[in-house]
């Protein structure tokens, strides 16, 4: 996968001093510091970087790689068995979270956040934790199927967009990406005629369902996995079909997947802007030298909406940015 833009080392600097002069903090008052973000003077090459994302078609481009993008200059070990915590306590400055703040603001992206997903928080940590690291989900050391973020929740992303703050080399991990329309081209007519039937089940995400303490999410609802022209609702090893016919779909599916995927490992630095509806993603360990490195793999994402007043009906009271789900 080729880079978009490749911030030259005067740029980043501009753009970490920048956010740097953001006080609010992230996690204790996150509309202080949107607000704070919103506020700053930014360089006008940075502008156009975004405008061109705006600009591209999102089914023949999905995704968007900047390297070299701004993330903290001291970057800490984590606690394995509750790193977000370790986060709150050790990560002195916002450099990372402002980096992905900024860029979606001004590709004119909503931030947002789920009541069941980091207690709420908006900057959501890619990290390994110990109690969870073997699920399909973005705090594992395994694999990670081809999916679509929150594919069936009732508040599904508009884009995904990843930052590396740790990722060491020794260990060749890949994100993975399909686009839709690869997919679609790939498979017969009779197959994409089955994806259209509400004929298949796909669980609430595992850090979902970890959050849902009491259980108030219920079951969720069977759908078809090509909603409309090109947008695809799957997460493999996850989706079932209803029938036998509908299961050999899913097995097409994820066979077609494998034989397109492309990847990226990502140092520190390296961002995607990924459009989640027209887009697939996962993760593929490759070679692993340095075992021990895997359980401090750290990324930071946000999931951002077009327009939230689309999603005011499932946002909690006394907030803007969280999902009551």
């Amino acid at each position: 996968m080729k880079f978009n833009y490749s911030l030259t080392a005067v740029q980043n600097k501009e753009l970490l001093n920048l956010i740097k002069g953001v006080t609010a903090d992230p996690y204790v008052n996150v509309n202080d510091f949107k607000s704070a973000i919103s506020g700053l003077k930014v360089p006008d090459w940075f502008l156009e970087i975004c405008d061109d994302w705006k600009s591209k078609s999102k089914i023949e481009h999905p995704e968007f790689l900047i390297k070299n993008a701004p993330i903290d200059e001291q970057i800490p070990i984590l606690d394995f068995k509750n790193p977000v915590i370790a986060k709150y306590r050790l990560k002195k400055t916002s450099i990372t979270e402002g980096f992905l703040e900024l860029f979606g603001q001004k590709c004119d992206q909503t931030t947002i956040g789920y009541k069941n997903v980091n207690t709420g928080d908006i900057y959501q940590d890619i990290h390994p934790l110990e109690r969870l690291k073997e699920t399909q989900s973005q705090k594992s050391i395994v694999n990670l199927g081809f999916h679509k973020d929150l594919a069936n929740h009732f508040v599904r992303p508009d884009f995904v967009n990843i930052i590396c703050l740790r990722n060491d080399n020794a260990n060749d991990i890949r994100t993975t990406f399909v686009r839709n329309i690869d997919l679609l081209n790939y498979l017969d007519a009779k197959t994409i005629d089955l994806l259209e039937e509400s004929m298949y089940y796909t669980p609430y995400d595992a850090l979902t369902m970890d959050g849902d303490k009491k259980n108030e999410l219920g079951k969720a609802d069977n759908h078809p996995i090509l909603i409309g022209v090109n947008n695809i609702a799957f997460f493999e090893g996850r989706t079932k079909g209803l029938s036998e016919v509908h299961q050999e779909v899913v097995d097409k599916v994820n066979a077609a997947l494998h034989a397109l995927k492309r990847g990226i490992h990502f140092e520190p630095g390296d961002f995607i802007s990924s459009e989640n509806n027209t887009c697939l993603h996962g993760k593929e360990i490759i070679k692993v030298e340095k075992p021990e490195k895997l359980k401090e793999r750290w990324l930071m994402k946000t999931v951002n909406v077009n327009n939230i007043d689309d999603h005011k009906q499932f946002i909690l009271e006394d907030t803007k940015y969280i999902v009551n789900g």
